[in-house]
C-alpha cells in the first residue's frame, strides 16, 4: 500500500481541494436531518450546541491535520501499527472498517427509505439502492483521486442547492421560538455540543487519508478549517430554521425537520411549490459523495490489511456493495434504523475523536513520525 502512494505521488491535487472534499465528504442524510435528535436534548437552544460543539469540532481538525503531517505520505491506516504497535494497530483498522460498513448500510436504508416515501412509492426499495451503488463503485474503484474529482464537479451544484434552502427557510423564522433561552441550564447544550461530534462521519476518511495526495502537505490547515467551517455554519442554519419555523414541540416529532421546514413554506402568488424538494436535491448529492467516499475507504482498507493486490480493488468494492444490499434488509423498519443511527453517532465519538487524538498523543511520546515529514 505504501508504495501504491508513493508511486502516485505525480498525481498531486492542491491542498485547497480538503475544503471541497470535507464539505462533500460529511454532508449527506444525517448531516441534515439530525436536527431532531439534537432539539431532544437541548431544545431551543440546540444552536448553542452546534456552536459549543463546532468549536470543539475545530480544535479536533486542527490535531487531525498535526497528525497527518507526521506521516504525510502514509494514510491513516498504514501507520497505525508504526504508532500502535502491529497487533492493536490492524485491530483498530478493523473496527474502522466495520463501523464504517454498518455506518454505511444505515445511510443506504435511509436512502431507499427516503426515496420510496418522497419519489418512487410504487418501487421496490432494490432498484434505488442499485442505482447509486452502481454508479458509485466505478468512481470508488478507480482511486480517491477520481473519488475527490468528482467531489469537485458536485461541489458547486451542492453548494448553490443549500444555500436556495437556508434563504427560504430563514425568510420564514420567527425568533420568539428560540426562547426562553438556557430554561434547562447548561448541561443540555453541552450534552447536545457532545452529540454534536459524532456526526461528521466523514472527517477522519479525508483529512488523514487525502494527505498523502496533496502537493503541500504542509499547507492543509487553513483548507481543513474552512471545509469544517462551512458544515458548521450549515447545520447552524438549518437547526435555526427548523427550531424558527416549526418550534421545538413540532421538531421533537418529526421525521425529518428539514423537508417540514421547506415544506411549510407559502409565497402566496408565487407559482412555484413544494419547497421542500430544494433539500432533498443536496441531499441526494451527499448522499452519493459519502458512499462513495465510504465504500473506497472500505475496499481499499481490506485490501490494506489482508495485503491484496490493489488490481483486485473493484471486486472487493462489488463484493462489498452486495454485502450492504444484504444487510439492508436485516433491519426490521426504519425505527430500527434512526435507533441505530443514535448509536451509531455515539461511537463516532470514538472513531473520529478518541483514537486519532490517542494515536497523536502516541506518536508524540514515542517519536514516530513518517519518513518525508
Amino acid at each position: 500500500m505504501k508504495k501504491d502512494i508513493k508511486s502516485m505521488i505525480q498525481d498531486k491535487i492542491d491542498p485547497r481541494v480538503l475544503t471541497v472534499a470535507l464539505v462533500m465528504a460529511i454532508i449527506e442524510f444525517e448531516i441534515l436531518f439530525f436536527t431532531k435528535r439534537l432539539v431532544n436534548i437541548a431544545g431551543q437552544d440546540a444552536w448553542m450546541s452546534i456552536i459549543l460543539g463546532g468549536i470543539i469540532l475545530l480544535f479536533t481538525t486542527y490535531f487531525l491535520v498535526t497528525l497527518a503531517l507526521r506521516f504525510p505520505r502514509e494514510n491513516f491506516f498504514q501507520y497505525l501499527p508504526t504508532v500502535w504497535g502491529k497487533p492493536l494497530g490492524i485491530l483498530i483498522t478493523l473496527g474502522y472498517l466495520v463501523f464504517w460498513f454498518v455506518f454505511s448500510v444505515l445511510l443506504l436504508e435511509e436512502f431507499s427509505y427516503a426515496t420510496k416515501t418522497l419519489f418512487l412509492r410504487e418501487t421496490p426499495v432494490l432498484v434505488p439502492m442499485l442505482a447509486l451503488l452502481l454508479a458509485v463503485i466505478p468512481i470508488a474503484a478507480y482511486g480517491l483521486i477520481s473519488v475527490i474529482r468528482s467531489f469537485q464537479l458536485l461541489f458547486p451544484f451542492l453548494m448553490v442547492l443549500l444555500i436556495l434552502a437556508i434563504i427560504l427557510g430563514l425568510s420564514k423564522v420567527e425568533l420568539s421560538k428560540f426562547l426562553p433561552l438556557m430554561e434547562n441550564g447548561p448541561v443540555p447544550v453541552l450534552k447536545g455540543a457532545i452529540y454534536f461530534l459524532g456526526v461528521p462521519q466523514g472527517l477522519i476518511g479525508i483529512i488523514l487519508f487525502l494527505t498523502p495526495f496533496l502537493s503541500k502537505p504542509d499547507k492543509a490547515l487553513l483548507p481543513a478549517i474552512s471545509g469544517i467551517s462551512i458544515i458548521i455554519c450549515t447545520v447552524f442554519f438549518f437547526m435555526a430554521t427548523s427550531i424558527g419555523v416549526l418550534g421545538v414541540d413540532y421538531v421533537k416529532i418529526a421525521v425529518w425537520p428539514g423537508i417540514d421546514t421547506l415544506g411549510s413554506i407559502q409565497f402566496p402568488g408565487f407559482p412555484v411549490e413544494r419547497y421542500e424538494l430544494w433539500l432533498t436535491l443536496p441531499w441526494l448529492i451527499g448522499v452519493f459523495t459519502t458512499t462513495t467516499l465510504m465504500l473506497y475507504l472500505i475496499s481499499n482498507g481490506l485490501i490494506q490489511v489482508f495485503n491484496f493486490d490493489l488490481k483486485y480493488r473493484k471486486i472487493a468494492a462489488y463484493l462489498i456493495a452486495a454485502l450492504l444490499i444484504a444487510v439492508t434488509y436485516v433491519l426490521p423498519n426504519y425505527a430500527y434504523t434512526l435507533k441505530f443511527r443514535e448509536y451509531i453517532t455515539i461511537l463516532g465519538l470514538s472513531f473520529l475523536h478518541l483514537i486519532p487524538w490517542l494515536t497523536l498523543i502516541i506518536a508524540l511520546l514515542r517519536g514516530k513520525r513518517g519518513q518525508y515529514s
